[in-house]
């Protein structure tokens, strides 16, 4: 089977034939280029960014005492890391990567994404396309009918506190891989089912991430989230 029609098939084929979450995974799933409109913003690079290199070190000593014979730059690559910047006040303070990875390279989000989404929702806010935080999220996607769903606002599901069941297994009936392996996201995250009160516990759920995907798709008139699962 070739991986075009593997990727298109069906849940379980993805499961069984794809069951090995990977940082190349964009390689694997659908992909659509998005292109940036102007003006385009770049972070300052700062000079001699590798004065904080002692910094950093001192710190790790700190944090992962047992390491102390290991500098920041191998610890990190000794534990997977690809890319490691630091930022401060829209100025590059640090930049490195590892394990043959580089500025160009490419590599899955995961759930660097959520933190995009996070700054989506708050530009729509500003632009009014959100009326508020404490908006229901049937307002905006009223074809959620069970009687829960008009329970759960745009802050529960920023906050992780939905109250939608979530398991965080990796067995087929686990909702991890659903939500990783699925052939449509929409659909899934419709089929959500209530599991407490919202905004009483967190609870890190990636149905409260599609959810607001298809918040900002119904607001802003685009296609935020196809049917194809990506990451």
């Amino acid at each position: 089977m070739n991986t075009k029609n593997l990727i298109t098939s069906s849940y379980f084929t993805r499961y069984l034939f794809l069951n090995a979450v990977d940082i190349l995974d964009y390689k694997v799933f659908p992909e659509r280029t998005i292109q940036n409109s102007p003006p385009v913003f770049n972070f300052h690079p700062m000079e001699d960014r590798d004065a904080k290199t002692p910094l950093l070190d001192k710190a790790l000593s700190f944090i992962v005492p047992e390491q102390q014979e290991l500098t920041m730059d191998q610890f990190l690559e000794q534990h997977g890391t690809v890319a490691f910047l630091v930022i401060k006040n829209d100025r590059i303070l640090l930049e490195r990567y590892y394990n043959g990875y580089s500025h160009s390279s490419i590599c899955t989000s995961f759930s660097t994404v959520k933190s995009f989404v996070s700054a989506m929702v708050g530009i729509a806010l500003q632009e009014r396309l959100i009326h508020g935080l404490d908006d229901t999220i049937t307002k905006y996607l009223p074809e959620l009918k069970a009687p829960y769903w008009s329970e759960i606002t745009i802050r529960h599901l920023v906050s992780m506190s939905s109250g939608l069941k979530y398991s965080d297994g990796f067995l087929p009936w686990s909702d991890n891989p659903r939500v990783y392996y699925t052939l449509n996201l929409r659909e899934l995250a419709s089929k959500a089912t209530k599991e407490e009160q919202p905004g009483i516990h967190f609870h890190y759920n990636n149905y409260n991430l599609v959810l607001l995907g298809m918040v900002l798709d119904h607001v802003t008139g685009s296609a935020s989230i196809p049917n194809f699962s990506h990451h």
